[in-house]
């Protein structure tokens, strides 16, 4: 990537009336990021940064000062390949135009290194800034490549947050782009119009791109990709769905076999489905995405099925993100039209691959979801937010197997540690429950224990030390299984929970 390194103007007068007119200026090309004249709107998109070069956003701010406003931080998550390759700083106006004076590189914000051990390797996961600001105006992030990191940077960042917009988004040409908030407008987003074949069977799929893509009522669009399993991989093949209207819309993941009875008879079977979430970024109380997540047993060929909703009679509108270790695409037949070949050898997805990452906010489950057994929900990996009397439903499948070496194992992770209950409950107890509302359950979820201490040297750890609480067995009985979070009665503010359900024959 070539790009221009701003440096001080020499003319200072010229400068200043030049930011002080930013935002009324027409461009005639499509932002580049060079400078704060020319700032482009985030797109959580992977960018790529040469040594020496950075780039420049910039978004907008609207303050609430009514009494009666509740200022939630804005939050901004930035991963990078390699892990400390790039840096990322936020700055307000009086920063820019002292930046435009004399070149001092002052910011009142910076993300720092975040290290969940997601992976065990030791490494930051992701950086993160959270700030909640006072004033109504127009910030800029700036995003360079670190100082003592030889090598090429790739970089992505999203940014969330109430009240924000994004003026650069208004002066960019009409090349595609993805939008920065999820609720954009049907005119707004400049569809894909697929061509005639594109996407209408297994045989034609796409190759998944993010774009905003048109649905007509009725329809169906087809997407490909290959997976290698890898016992060792520790990022999960995760799916997420946009779409306006946001219950117009519906994802299935599908694999050769459920793709091989659709071409015989046009059965619909799939083995995953995007569910709905809502994570009230805008408060209107409305889905803000869909998502799935799974860990795949089996190397081969999978499909994405995006599908008009039952009843729809008008067009619809989404984009999706596909994240996770050992993806890969097939060879495209014709570039342009995104379709692929019936037959063909598999292509390496584009550097970096994308990773799956930690969801920022608390999950607030919609409507009937997680409220018993028939609306279980599927874990996720994301905090969620439990209030007092409120419990939620999670199911998931086991398949007994002489094979199946690894126990069933929960790992659950809780603010305030002792703010929720998980429970493991088989069929008959979900159906006690269904017809007396009696928790019955065969295992619970308990502090993790440390070292004991008996060797020498060896400091013993409290298990109230501890992060989490977990719960291990060995299932003797292929069956639906049921996972109930509870908020502790004895508790009086709301908790926070995640957890991570893994072992040999286990599937959702």
């Amino acid at each position: 990537m070539s790009r221009k390194m701003w440096k001080p103007m020499a003319v200072i007068a010229v400068a200043l009336v030049l930011l002080l007119a930013w935002e009324v200026v027409a461009y005639a090309q499509a932002p580049t990021g060079e400078g704060p004249f020319d700032t482009m709107a985030p797109s959580g998109e992977w960018m790529q940064l040469e040594e020496g070069e950075y780039d420049w956003y910039s978004f907008h701010f609207d303050y609430d000062s009514s009494d009666e406003a509740v200022h939630e931080p804005i939050e901004i998550r930035m991963f990078a390949e390699p892990y400390a390759s790039a840096t990322l700083t936020v700055r307000n106006q009086d920063q820019i135009e002292q930046w435009v004076r004399d070149g001092e590189n002052l910011h009142f914000g910076c993300c720092t290194m975040v290290d969940r051990d997601r992976n065990d390797d030791g490494f930051a996961d992701y950086a993160e800034w959270a700030g909640t600001l006072r004033e109504s105006g127009t910030y800029y992030i700036v995003v360079e490549h670190a100082k003592d990191v030889a090598e090429t940077s790739f970089y992505r960042f999203d940014i969330s947050g109430e009240n924000l917009s994004f003026p650069s988004e208004a002066l960019a040409s009409t090349e595609e782009s993805a939008p920065a908030v999820t609720e954009a407008p049907a005119e707004a987003m400049a569809p894909v119009v697929l061509p005639e074949l594109a996407g209408t069977a297994p045989d034609y799929a796409l190759v998944p791109t993010g774009a905003w893509t048109e649905l007509e009522a009725d329809g169906s669009h087809w997407y490909v990709f290959d997976y290698d399993y890898d016992k060792d991989a520790t990022h999960p093949v995760k799916i997420r769905l946009y779409n306006e209207p946001y219950e117009d819309v519906v994802l299935t993941v599908r694999n050769t076999e459920q793709a091989d009875l659709w071409r015989r008879d046009g059965e619909n079977k799939h083995f995953g489905c995007c569910s709905m979430v809502d994570v009230d970024k805008n408060n209107d109380g409305l889905i803000d995405y869909s998502e799935w997540e799974g860990s795949m047993r089996n190397s081969g060929r999978y499909y994405i099925v995006v599908e008009s909703a039952e009843g729809v009679k008008t067009p619809a509108y989404y984009r999706f993100t596909l994240t996770g270790d050992n993806l890969s695409f097939p060879r495209l037949v014709e570039e342009t039209a995104g379709i692929v070949a019936p037959i063909g050898e598999p292509k390496p997805a584009p550097e970096p691959v994308a990773m799956a990452e930690p969801v920022m906010e608390a999950l607030e489950p919609a409507g009937l979801m997680g409220t018993g057994p028939d609306f279980a929900m599927q874990p996720t990996l994301a905090w969620t937010q439990l209030e007092k009397g409120q419990q939620h439903w999670y199911k998931f499948t086991y398949d007994d197997d002489d094979d199946n070496a690894r126990p069933v194992t929960i790992h659950m992770f809780a603010d305030p540690k002792d703010a929720t209950i998980l429970t493991v409950r088989n069929g008959d107890q979900a159906e006690t429950w269904r017809q007396d509302g009696e928790n019955l359950h065969f295992g619970c979820c308990t502090p993790a224990k440390g070292p004991t201490g008996d060797e020498e040297g060896d400091e013993k750890i409290d298990a109230k030390d501890l992060a989490y609480a977990q719960w291990s067995a060995n299932l003797t009985e292929s069956g639906e299984y049921f996972i109930v979070i509870e908020h502790d009665k004895d508790v009086n503010e709301p908790g926070f929970y995640r957890f991570e359900v893994s072992g040999d024959g286990v599937a959702f």
